[in-house]
């Protein structure tokens, strides 16, 4: 619902269409896999949208999409099914490393379907430093799709948070995906 406004008022201010798509399994946290999905801090059924709890949600949206269903299934699917504007901007609040590892395969398509350079916002790589590290969770969906992908790579956004007027914890989540074979990564794009 925030992510529908604030596109609203990013179309008003700068004149361009922004769709917005939301994934969801729907039942909340599924049994996580391993250690890496961090049991110890995601409990099974959390998020759960409830009874009617879709309904509700899609009732409150005007034009933002949902996609109820499996990550690992819905996110292959997202080019075939629907006709996107190139990527820009992706959050992802998935928690589990294994859920993580999947969605990033948005980021498995042509570079027209998506920008040079992709802001991501990661919501669960920050916190308490003894649950999150390097080795669990998203960081390590992060490490091991940079590891796997040559000319990609998903870095943090230096100096986010010192140019930033709203002081928070969830600057550090600011990520952006480099896709340095994009035909248009090296154009200039001003200052």
């Amino acid at each position: 619902i925030d992510m529908e406004r604030i596109a609203a008022a990013a179309q008003e201010k700068y004149g361009i269409e922004i769709q917005v798509y939301g994934f969801d399994v729907g039942s909340g946290n599924s049994e996580s896999k391993d250690f890496r999905d961090m049991p110890y801090y995601w409990e099974k059924g959390s998020f759960d949208l409830g009874k009617g709890g879709y309904a509700q949600l899609e009732s409150k949206l005007k034009k933002a999409k949902l996609i109820i269903g499996d990550v690992h299934d819905t996110v292959k699917k997202i080019y075939e099914k629907h006709d996107l504007a190139p990527i820009g901007f992706v959050s992802f609040d998935l928690g589990f490393y294994f859920n993580t590892k999947d969605a990033l395969k948005i980021f498995n398509t042509d570079d027209k379907n998506m920008l040079p350079r992709v802001l991501c916002y990661f919501d669960d790589v920050m916190g308490d430093g003894t649950y999150h590290n390097d080795f669990t969770g998203e960081l390590l969906a992060i490490k091991e799709f940079n590891d796997d992908h040559g000319d990609e790579k998903i870095a943090k956004v230096n100096g986010f948070s010192g140019n930033r007027i709203i002081k928070s914890s969830w600057n550090e989540g600011i990520y952006a995906l480099h896709n340095f074979k994009h035909k248009d990564y090296t154009r200039f794009s001003g200052t």
